[in-house]
C-alpha cells in the first residue's frame, strides 16, 4: 500500500495513532514508506525498542553517530541499550565508561540520568553513585517525572526517608510514568 500523506504532520498525526494502538510495526512500514526515516530516525529507535527490538534500535542509533559523531543523546542511548543488551561485568563496565565520557565532555543530563539506573540496578555499594547522578540530572531537568521516580527509588534503597519525603510532593503529580523502553 503506497500512501498518500503528503505533509509531515500527517505523517506524525498517523504515527501517534498508531503509536496509541501498540501498532510498532505498521509505524515503522510507515516511516519506511514515506521515506524520512533519517528525519525521523527518533521514532524509529522508539518504535523498535517497543517491540524488543534493541539491536535494530542500536543500528539506527549506530547511524545517527556515525552521521554526528558530535550527537550526545544518540551516543547516551546507544550506551544504555549496550548495557540493557549485555550481560557481562565488561559490557556494563563499558556502557559506564561511555556515559561517564559524556558528561567529562558536557555535563549531560540524560548521560547522569542513564548512570543513575545502571548504578541503582547493581549492588547496594552502588546506590550512593546512582544518587549522584540522579541528583545531578534532576538538576539540568528538575519536572522529568522518570529521573524524580528513580530518584525516589534511590532514596528508598538508602533508606534517605527525609530526602524521599520532600521528594513525594512532585511523585503525587505523576499520573503516568512513560518509559523509554531503556533500562526500565
Amino acid at each position: 500500500v503506497r500512501l498518500s500523506l503528503t505533509s509531515k504532520k500527517e505523517i506524525l498525526s498517523l504515527l501517534k495513532l498508531l503509536e496509541k494502538k501498540e501498532m510498532y510495526t505498521e509505524a515503522l512500514d510507515v516511516l519506511q514508506e514515506a521515506e524520512l526515516e533519517s528525519k525521523m530516525a527518533w521514532d524509529k529507535v522508539r518504535f523498535h525498542l517497543k517491540l524488543r527490538q534493541p539491536m535494530d534500535a542500536m543500528k539506527v542509533l549506530m547511524s545517527l553517530v556515525t552521521k554526528d559523531p558530535a550527537n550526545l543523546r544518540a551516543r547516551a542511548y546507544t550506551a544504555a541499550i549496550l548495557f540493557k543488551i549485555g550481560n557481562s561485568e565488561n559490557t556494563i563496565n563499558s556502557s559506564i565508561e561511555h556515559l561517564t565520557s559524556l558528561i567529562e565532555s558536557d555535563d549531560f543530563s540524560l548521560a547522569h540520568h542513564f548512570l543513575g539506573k545502571i548504578f541503582l540496578s547493581q549492588t547496594s555499594e552502588d546506590f550512593q553513585r546512582a544518587k549522584i547522578h540522579l541528583e545531578k540530572s534532576i538538576d539540568f531537568r528538575p519536572n522529568n517525572r522518570r529521573v524524580q521516580y528513580d530518584l525516589a527509588r534511590t532514596y528508598l534503597a538508602l533508606g534517605e526517608l527525609d530526602n524521599l519525603e520532600m521528594l513525594l510532593p512532585k511523585l503525587y503529580e505523576i499520573t503516568e510514568l512513560e518509559g523509554n523502553g531503556i533500562i526500565d
